[in-house]
């Protein structure tokens, strides 16, 4: 006879675990739910041995110690464990048995059992959140690349055109505006009330004009001398 499967649903709480193990339960008249233990209060609608098998924290602590658990963990300040008898009975009889685990305990299943099928549930609505998130922060950050990135107007075969100023080429005819900035070097052909803002080049806080100032002082004897010259 063949050995059943071993399929673990784990996820956090609240994710839909139940739901999915009722339908998989549905579908598939092989697959048997493992029913583990706990030493939590039962809550409303729940049954002994159907949804949980009920135990005092003595008695849990009791077959830990004797390795009755596959696997057990602490969620919530209560105890959980997987009865290790039930699930190899059913599977030496050939049945695949389900288990529901929280994150820590099907951790444990892993390492344990190596052939062990895992179904790590998620609310797909949470994850909807995070892509659409992620795709308005991409287009946050493209329209602001476009807003930051400065424009001129250039003449390129003739006709005028804004362009960003990276796409300035050899041969652009460049029309240059008050405040704006060319990362080119550019030849001066026509210009009006030109002033130059050399405050990022000299280090001053603000735009200063152009001094000559001499290296060194000139005596009269030699500026006689030049001047005969």
């Amino acid at each position: 006879m063949k050995r059943g499967l071993l399929i673990v649903v784990s996820g956090p709480s609240g994710v839909g675990k139940d739901t999915l193990i009722k339908r998989l339960l549905e579908v598939d008249p092989n697959l048997v739910y493992s029913v583990s233990g706990t030493t939590r209060k039962p809550r409303l609608g729940e049954k002994p041995d159907q949804n949980y098998t009920f135990l005092s924290r003595q008695k849990f602590l009791e077959l830990a110690d004797r390795g009755d658990f596959l696997e057990h963990a602490t969620y919530n300040g209560q105890l959980y464990g997987t009865f290790r008898d039930r699930v190899e009975k059913a599977r030496d009889e050939g049945q695949d048995v389900v288990l529901k685990i929280e994150v820590q305990g099907a951790e444990q299943v892993r390492r344990l059992v190596p052939d062990a099928i895992t179904i790590f549930v998620v609310i797909l609505a949470v994850a909807g959140i995070e892509i659409a998130n992620e795709t308005r922060a991409r287009r946050a950050i493209r329209s602001l690349r476009t807003l930051s990135a400065p424009t001129t107007t250039v003449v390129r075969d003739g006709q005028p055109a804004e362009l960003p100023v990276l796409e300035v080429v050899r041969g652009d005819l460049v029309l240059l505006e008050p405040g704006e900035r060319v990362p080119a070097d550019l030849r001066l052909v026509e210009t009006v009330a030109l002033r130059v803002n050399e405050s990022s080049l000299t280090g001053e806080s603000v735009p200063v004009p152009p001094r000559r100032v001499p290296v060194f002082k000139v005596s009269k004897e030699l500026k006689d001398i030049v001047a005969q010259v």
